[in-house]
């Protein structure tokens, strides 16, 4: 199942001199990606590489910038497919120390960068649900906040004061039957749609 980062997180990792500033950041599309990529360069003018791996459901890209092929970007990217990730931007700075670290090495603190990263990040999962808007009356209202939770996602209060539009989402397909029983036959649809959403 899909994943996603609930928040933007960030992690220095220091070795042999020379320091790797991992950033994960949600980026809906390669355009957002792009424009957060631009910007760390510009926060950090005397980097010696910024590398970036970019995944969504659509489309994968990354960058060793500079470093040895296959030792930067594309270990970000192999970590954001391993983890599942998705509408995610890995960016790993780094600023030379001095000292090579070889090509294993070197793979392994792009690595570990991200991993550093990811262990500080919230995950949220993604679930294709049944999002269906239903009118109900009024006096409903607890029963069913009691009943479905967070399944009942939006609520708009009508203006006669009386009924109430209720966004519902099931995971697990329609509920229109148990919604009109506890609504005594008084629920109706106004919209169904499949969505995907975050929990």
């Amino acid at each position: 199942m899909a994943t996603r980062i609930h928040s933007n997180t960030q992690h220095t990792l220091i070795i042999k001199h020379s320091t790797f500033i991992a950033h994960l950041m949600r980026a809906m599309d390669f355009g957002e990606a792009r424009f957060l990529i631009t910007s760390l360069k510009a926060q950090h003018p005397m980097a010696t590489h910024v590398t970036y791996a970019y995944r969504s459901a659509n489309e994968e890209r990354s960058s060793d910038a500079g470093e040895p092929a296959g030792s930067a970007g594309k270990v970000q990217l192999k970590i954001l497919r391993e983890k599942d990730l998705t509408e995610v931007l890995s960016v790993v700075i780094r600023y030379y120390g001095g000292t090579p670290l070889g090509l294993p090495g070197l793979t392994r603190a792009y690595g570990d960068a991200l991993l550093g990263a990811l262990e500080k990040a919230t995950l949220t999962h993604l679930v294709d649900v049944l999002a269906m808007n239903v009118r109900f009356p009024i006096a409903k209202l607890d029963a069913l906040k009691h009943r479905f939770g967070t399944q009942l996602a939006t609520l708009t209060f009508e203006d006669d004061g009386i009924s109430v539009i209720g966004m519902f989402h099931f995971p697990e397909g329609s509920r229109l039957e148990e919604l009109q029983t506890l609504c005594a036959g008084q629920a109706h649809i106004i919209s169904e749609s499949r969505i995907i959403v975050e929990q």
